[in-house]
């Protein structure tokens, strides 16, 4: 499993069920959209916990459930 994809899959999942854009995701934690892309298709590489944390607080969701079975 290509963990960077299945964090990415989680999170368009989770911004998806929102109702919120990549723009105002990107927007809510002061990223580019390319950013929010990048992660979302599982090509950002530099993914590192502070950023993890940002996006999943910012999509309302608790951070342990996010990554429970990775």
């Amino acid at each position: 499993m290509d963990i960077n994809k299945e964090i990415g899959k989680r999170i368009k999942k989770q911004r998806e069920n929102l109702k919120i854009s990549q723009e105002e995701l990107a927007h809510l934690i002061n990223k580019q959209i390319i950013t929010i892309k990048r992660i979302e298709n599982g090509e950002y590489k530099r993914l590192t916990l502070l950023l993890l944390a940002s996006i999943i607080n910012a999509l309302n969701s608790d951070i342990y459930e996010f990554i429970k079975g990775l």
